[in-house]
């Protein structure tokens, strides 16, 4: 199944934490696996990630999502959105992320979009 992100109002290049740490040139991404993926300026407009996601249907029915992007334990996994600043040498150095939980997605449009319906 794909699973597309997509993100609105980004809340801009420069962010000051309440440590006063300033970061002056913010990005957001996936994190697949332990790595920040497909930055994005935090300044952008739009943001958009497309995502392969793979699902189980276990024995109860419950469903169980898999793949690079995927962390998280059995029943409780989610993807990652990633916030760092790219320093001198372009790194990406992280200081956010946000759990996108996929058991909260409506199990019925997981099934249309498995089977290709949707």
């Amino acid at each position: 199944m794909r699973v597309t992100i997509e993100g609105y109002e980004l809340p801009g290049r420069t962010f000051c934490d309440s440590n006063g740490d300033a970061y002056d040139d913010v990005r957001v991404g996936v994190q697949i696996r332990k790595d920040p993926e497909e930055l994005i300026r935090a300044d952008a407009d739009t943001a958009r990630w497309e995502l392969d996601v793979t699902v189980a249907t276990g024995p109860d029915d419950s469903l169980d999502f898999q793949g690079p992007a995927v962390h998280g334990k059995r029943g409780d996994r989610f993807l990652y959105l990633t916030w760092g600043n790219i320093d001198g040498n372009g790194d990406f150095d992280m200081f956010r992320r946000a759990k996108l939980m996929l058991n909260r997605i409506d199990p019925g449009l997981v099934h249309a979009a498995n089977d290709g319906t949707h």
